[in-house]
């Protein structure tokens, strides 16, 4: 996206120049933001909490609509499903790009 493009899709649309004004100002406006820090502190807290929830069953702390993975510690099937996610935020977060499984490296007898 850039106001080059902006430009164009407001032309074809036939807008008004008080129309494409305001959309440049929302852009630049966007593009001057920058990306809270704090973000990636409240996401380990989260995950820490959300991972203690999915091994214990039960979460000290209110997550919300996460509070609905605490039962799948009594579908072990569904752990697979459920963790796999968590991990890779984790590892997004935490800058890492290793492979993630939920399968053992070794044989199974």
């Amino acid at each position: 996206m850039n106001e080059g493009i902006i430009r164009f899709i407001s032309n074809k649309k036939h807008e008004s120049e008080w129309l494409l004004e305001w959309r440049l100002k929302a852009y630049r406006h966007w593009t001057a933001l920058q990306e809270p820090t704090r973000q990636k502190a409240e996401v380990k807290v989260m995950f820490d909490q959300v991972s203690d929830m999915l091994i214990t069953g039960h979460s000290d702390v209110n997550l919300g609509k996460l509070s609905t993975l605490a039962g799948v510690l009594r579908l072990p099937v569904r752990i697979k499903c459920a963790i796999p996610p968590w991990l890779a935020l984790a590892d997004a977060v935490g800058g890492r790009s290793e492979t993630i499984s939920t399968e053992s490296d070794q044989e199974q007898p």
